[in-house]
């Protein structure tokens, strides 16, 4: 059991209140992380011609770009589950391990925003004007780079007004 104390006050945490509230913040990531994830991997290893073809002076293709943000998507959804895990069951945090997750929360975000407008450029510009792509790749590739994009938006910023507090 951990007791923390607020004015005065003693609130005692059990483990197993620990425990299920780490569980329960697994399956949020999971279910709101991994759909887009495992189908950014699905339709990466589908064998339609258009997520082959290299775009003119660009050497990415939708094909190594889903199947690099699925794998992100995946290993992103991973870290922050032990990271949470890790962080209930262990109250002391050292500046060391603060720094570790900061630069590499930092360093996903910052690729994460340059793939998805990479993503986003090669669509649009090449592979959605000739529509080469099936219709439900185009479907597909069209929903989850809006998606994509505007989570990036947000995610940027909500952390410019968190710099603001």
């Amino acid at each position: 059991m951990t007791s923390m104390t607020l004015d005065n006050e003693t609130i005692v945490v059990s483990n197993k209140a620990k425990r299920a509230f780490s569980i329960a913040f697994s399956i949020i990531i999971i279910a709101f992380t991994c759909p887009i994830a495992i189908a950014d991997l699905v339709y990466g290893s589908k064998q339609d011609e258009c997520l082959s073809e290299y775009p003119e002076s660009i050497h990415l293709n939708m094909k190594r770009y889903l199947i690099t943000s699925g794998v992100l998507a995946l290993l992103t959804c991973i870290y922050m589950i032990v990271n949470v895990c890790y962080i209930i069951e262990h109250t002391e945090i050292t500046i060391m391990m603060m720094v570790l997750n900061i630069v590499f929360v930092l360093t996903i975000q910052i690729f994460s925003v340059i793939w998805n407008i990479l993503g986003s450029i090669v669509f649009w510009k090449f592979i959605y004007p000739e529509g080469n792509c099936s219709e439900d790749v185009s479907n597909y590739l069209f929903a989850t780079l809006v998606i994509k994009l505007v989570f990036t938006y947000m995610n940027m910023f909500s952390s410019v007004n968190r710099k603001d507090d």
